[in-house]
């Protein structure tokens, strides 16, 4: 569920689709479309009241955070929450995170 302050939670999850440590979207340009190496995945309700569109670029915030992602709409994510797709190095074991969340260029 959405946090009283408007921000979402954040999860982590690794990329488990690997090739000598590198995500196989990285070298199979066809998986790219439909995987891409990092992206946000968000309910078509939180993309609405924030006034992204699928693939548009958004930035992630949160205290000493920030990250931009393209945001991919998909409607299995559960509202108030969003997930991420990140190297394995990068993964923090599944902890959740309070974010806020807007276009890049708004």
């Amino acid at each position: 569920a959405p946090v009283g302050d408007g921000t979402l939670t954040l999860r982590m999850a690794p990329d488990e689709h690997l090739f000598r440590g590198y995500p196989l979207s990285r070298w199979v340009g066809g998986l790219r479309i439909i995987q891409p190496m990092e992206a946000l995945y968000i309910n078509p309700a939180d993309a609405a009241r924030v006034g992204i569109v699928d693939r548009e670029k958004v930035v992630v915030a949160a205290d000493g955070f920030e990250r931009v992602w393209p945001a991919i709409i998909d409607h299995s994510q559960p509202p108030g929450e969003v997930r991420v797709t990140v190297n394995v190095d990068e993964w923090d074991g599944g902890r959740s995170l309070s974010v806020a969340i807007r276009k890049q260029n708004g």
